[in-house]
């Protein structure tokens, strides 16, 4: 039987359909100076398989879906319509979901994966000097001309 007081790592947990994992399964997450979690944060397993059709854990998603990979998403097209005179004269505003139902790795892509560094750990350093280009001067406008109402 396993211990419940145990702390479940990438090396440990199973992967289910849409299961939760505590943050400590992702390497790095939990010593990361910028990611401040609330108790209580979990880690939700998305429908993405790879070519296996075994289930591809979030923290693996960077290093599998690189570009150029090629899959099959399974999704359906939501569009949202809200009637708001605040935002548009008609008072008709429309949005779009895109609602993922499952994605299959049909081939890997040969490209190396992206590494993006978030902004808050992007050190700083005050001897590079940023100069911009020299460039046309700026337009010069007339005044400000008067604005039809709109009906």
């Amino acid at each position: 039987m396993a211990d419940p007081q145990a702390i479940e790592t990438h090396d440990t947990v199973v992967l289910e359909p849409n299961g939760f994992y505590d943050p400590s399964c992702w390497p790095g997450l939990d010593t990361a100076p910028y990611m401040q979690l609330p108790p209580g944060t979990r880690i939700r397993q998305q429908p993405i398989y790879g070519t296996d059709r075994q289930l591809i854990a979030p923290w693996d998603m960077q290093r599998v879906l690189r570009p150029g990979t090629l899959v099959i998403a399974q999704c359906s097209f939501v569009m949202w319509n809200w009637n708001n005179k605040s935002v548009t004269p008609s008072g008709n505003e429309h949005k779009y979901q895109l609602k993922l139902s499952r994605l299959d790795v049909v081939d890997y892509s040969m490209c190396e994966f992206e590494s993006h560094m978030p902004v808050a750990a992007t050190p700083s350093s005050s001897s590079y000097k940023y100069v911009t280009p020299p460039s046309a001067p700026p337009p010069q406008f007339g005044p400000p001309q008067k604005r039809r109402k709109l009906e």
